[in-house]
Order: structure tokens, then sequence, then C-alpha cells
């Protein structure tokens, strides 16, 4: 189930939809509105590795400034996205979190392109791991979807070997041979992803280092996987075959349209709850189903931190408990007391 896209579409589609008579797009600014009809997983990452949740540690996760500056992929706020440029591809940050980002930012003296929208370059350990995420992506789904039956053994096999190939032909043939001496079918193409896995992370690694004046200087306005691809075509077939076989698959597409129906129905249900200033009797008992931790809704009287507080619940549900949820709410199952 992709949430982003799902809870983008809910703000989208219910933008004129009156709340106590005032249409939701009015509830927010023009910035906030962006952020949430623009829901973005990266900046929901950098909440909940630096938000404080109520009840829980000052700081979020505690992690060290190095570390949350290296995912943020996007250092920019939504109003500032610019397709054109990489680091501006899509934002990183919603508005809750931005003195957070710039304080990082300033103090790691990332280079400031812009303060009204706020926008830096992006710190040069981004490239690395923007790299690994890549590469776990495009490689770990192939392997994946021949366990789920959605590929063959022959197709990952194929497209594996065209990756080690294009990246390394004078072991290829050595590496295939070692390969054939696996009996178990999920032993050997995990052998062959790992073969995969380590010459991308190493080209990758080579590609930092011939740009890292570029990087430094917040010029290199390219990905070192899609550098590697330029080059070499390394990853074609591999991103050929997820296009068209698995994440086109017929049981990809029903899970994520299922997926806009649950989280469209629950939003339905919690953001007016929020916004109202004085929520009927059910949705006082809806509002009463949130987690301690997602309860700042009681603290605040911004209709923006109001709406984040579900954003928060919503978006790390998984997939079971997010349709046990709809599933009980809209009465298709009862719950039982134990």
């Amino acid at each position: 189930m992709d949430s982003k896209k799902a809870i983008s579409a809910y703000f989208i589609e219910n933008a004129e939809s009156k709340i106590e008579g005032q249409e939701l797009r009015h509830f927010f600014s023009d910035k906030e509105w962006s952020d949430l009809s623009a829901f973005e997983g990266n900046a929901n990452a950098v909440r909940v590795l630096t938000h404080q949740f109520r009840g829980r540690f000052r700081g979020g996760f505690g992690l060290t400034y190095t570390t949350i500056a290296s995912i943020l992929k996007y250092p920019c706020e939504s109003s500032a996205v610019d397709k054109k440029f990489r680091h501006r591809k899509k934002y990183g940050f919603f508005q809750t979190e931005k003195d957070t980002v710039i304080r990082i930012a300033q103090d790691l003296n990332m280079i400031e392109e812009g303060n009204d929208p706020v926008v830096f370059k992006r710190h040069p350990f981004v490239y690395l791991v923007e790299a690994a995420d890549d590469i776990c992506y495009s490689i770990v789904d192939m392997e994946d979807a021949q366990r789920l039956g959605i590929l063959s053994k022959e197709e990952v096999e194929d497209a594996f070997m065209q990756v080690l190939r294009s990246l390394d032909s004078a072991d290829a043939d050595k590496t295939y041979g070692y390969y054939k001496t696996i009996a178990d079918t999920n032993e050997a193409l995990a052998f062959l992803r790992a073969k995969v896995i380590n010459l991308l992370a190493h080209r990758a690694t080579e590609v930092f280092l011939d740009h890292r004046q570029q990087v430094l200087d917040g010029v290199f306005n390219d990905s070192l996987m899609d550098h590697i691809e330029k080059t070499c075509g390394a990853l074609k077939s591999v991103q050929d075959i997820s296009i068209r076989k698995i994440y086109g698959h017929d049981t990809v597409i029903q899970i994520e349209i299922a997926g806009y129906n649950v989280m469209s129905e629950l939003l339905q249900l919690f953001v007016p709850a929020l916004l109202k200033t004085k929520p009927s009797h059910k949705e006082e008992k809806i509002l009463r189903l949130f987690p301690y931790q997602f309860t700042e809704f009681e603290e605040t009287e911004s209709k923006y931190e109001k709406v984040m507080s579900a954003l928060d619940h919503l978006s790390g549900m998984t997939d079971e408990y997010a349709t046990e949820m709809y599933r009980r709410l809209k009465g298709i199952v009862i719950p039982h007391h134990s």
C-alpha cells in the first residue's frame, strides 16, 4: 500500500469538501496545504526521527546531526520543489520540522540556496545513502518477485547476469559457473543478488570519489546510480522488468487501489473529527482511538498540527493493521471483547 499517494489523493480530492461550513483547503496556509496535498515519505522519515511525540524522548530518536542530514535527500520545503534539480525533485521536511532542519543544516555548514522558500544543497553523504537505497530497492525487489511467483528464476538470473557482465565482464563467467553449482533456487539467486549489490556498491563509491569536488561544491546534479546507468546501462534490464512485470502486476495494482480506499476512508473519519470545534459524539469516540503518543492534537490550536497527528498515526500503520482498523470502524467486522 503506497500510503503517501493515498494521503495526497485524499486532500486533493476533498479540497472543497466543507467542514463546519469551511472548505478543507482553507483550514491551512499555502505551505501547509502544499505539504498535505503532496505528502512525502522522505519528509515523514525526518519527522519520525526528529519529532518529540507525546510522552517520548526529547529530540526523537536522538540521532546525530550528520546522520539526519545524510538521509535528507531533498533539503527543501514543499513549495520549493523543482524537478530540474536533483536535490529539489521532491521535498524533505514538513513545516513542523523546518526549524529543526534549518538548525541542522546551518550547524553542518550545508550550502544555503534560499531562505524563502528554504533550500539547501545536499550533505555529501546523501549521495551514498541514496545509492544504497536505490541498489537495495532495484535488486531486492527482483528477488522478492521471484519468491512470490511473479518472476521466474530464469528472468531474474538473466537480469542479474546482465548487470554483472556490464560491471565486471572479466569475472562474470566465473560467477555464473559457481552459481550453476547451487541447487537451491533461493540460495542460488541470493548468491547472484549479493554479487550484484557488491559490484554496484563499489562502482557507486568510485563515482562518488571521482566527482567529490562537485559533490562538495553542491553542483553534482545527479544520483550515483543514474550516473552509472548513463555510462554502462547496468540496470536497464532490471528497471524494465520491474516496471513491466513487478509494479504493473495485477496483484500489486489491486493492493494499491484497495490501499487508496482504506486510507481515504480512515482519513475521512479522522480529519473532520480533528478540525471541528464541536465534534460529534461519534467523532469524539474516534479521537479516543489515537495512541497516546499521537494525541498532540489535544495540546495545539494549529489545524495543521492537529491533522499531522492523524498522518503520524496512519502513515506508521502496517497494511494489515490499517485494513483491520478500516474493517472494524466501517462495521464490516464487529470487534469482540476478549
